[in-house]
């Protein structure tokens, strides 16, 4: 699991710039699950809770 781990480990940076000239909305939320053998993944739940949230917000315009 280790090797799998150290061959997919990328660092993701932010073009704000690039994302928003592309027509695209950014979202910041914590969605993060830290592992204890360190491997950081989306939790589930708190991103489909700030998906839905966004997407019914969206309607009410």
């Amino acid at each position: 699991m280790d090797s799998l781990i150290s061959t997919f480990q990328l660092e993701v940076l932010l073009d704000r710039e690039t994302v928003l000239a592309s027509g695209r909305r950014i979202i910041l939320a914590n969605v993060m699950d830290e592992k204890p053998n360190g491997s950081v993944r989306h939790h589930p739940q708190r991103l489909a809770r700030v998906l839905i949230r966004w997407y019914s917000r969206t309607q009410r315009l």
